[in-house]
């Protein structure tokens, strides 16, 4: 493990207590794969908004926390009911919305595991994934929300992008897909989900597609790659 990331987790775990002007000073990583650490060198003296599409927990295994704790903010959606009250208390500049970006309009369930790294999302007529000996606490019907959704209430708060993150295991390449860059938005930054290494050339060549050039690759599946809008020239 990174020595940052065992930082991290010490700190998060209560053995630590660190506020977030230490968490700058320190140059902790909160990501699983130091993804984040990538954001502060990328958007370095820069402070911007982000849209973050499967957030997880506001801190924890987060990429946009360390951006958060140097003046960022943004909408941050996922299913997770347990982090509004999270993200309330500890990301308070931040819009967080309880519910699941989809592309398909069918109703889909949320399946919560003790495990929460566990949950997932699923039609609402399938069955949960197998996930080993995870333990299921409960399955629920989310709120489905679309592209035009999100861009509506970024147009209300008078927010733009400069970053893009989609984690949404299994569903981040589609959802991907069907993103308006170009158009409404084209944020800066993208950073999406690979499933698994078939998975990959494909993302790569519609982020080149879109204007994008891809910066770093995935080292594990699932991973992310992440990806810079490449300069227009004149």
């Amino acid at each position: 493990m990174r020595l940052s990331s065992l930082l991290a987790s010490m700190c998060f775990a209560g053995k630590l207590r660190l506020d977030e002007r230490e968490i700058r000073q320190a140059n902790l990583s909160t990501s699983s794969n130091g993804e984040d650490l990538w954001m502060n060198d990328l958007f370095f003296g820069v402070v911007g908004h982000y849209l973050e599409i499967g957030c997880h927990h506001p801190r924890m295994h987060s990429l946009t926390y360390p951006l958060y704790s140097r003046g960022w903010s943004g909408i941050c959606l996922d299913p997770n009911p347990d982090w509004a009250v999270e993200f309330a208390r500890k990301r308070p500049r931040d819009f967080f919305w309880c519910g699941a970006l989809v592309c398909r309009k069918e109703p889909h369930a949320y399946h919560q595991y003790e495990n929460s790294q566990l949950n997932h999302l699923t039609l609402l007529a399938d069955p949960p994934r197998p996930q080993g000996e995870g333990r299921l606490l409960a399955s629920q019907t989310v709120r489905g929300i679309c592209w035009d959704m999100i861009l509506a209430q970024a147009r209300d708060m008078g927010m733009t992008f400069d970053l893009l993150v989609i984690d949404a295991e299994w569903m981040s390449g589609p959802l991907f897909q069907e993103a308006p860059i170009p158009g409404p938005f084209h944020p800066r930054v993208v950073v999406v989900e690979s499933a698994d290494a078939r998975e990959t050339p494909l993302l790569e060549n519609l982020l080149k597609k879109r204007g994008y050039t891809v910066l770093r690759r995935p080292y594990r599946y699932p991973g992310n790659l992440v990806a810079e809008r490449m300069p227009t020239t004149a």
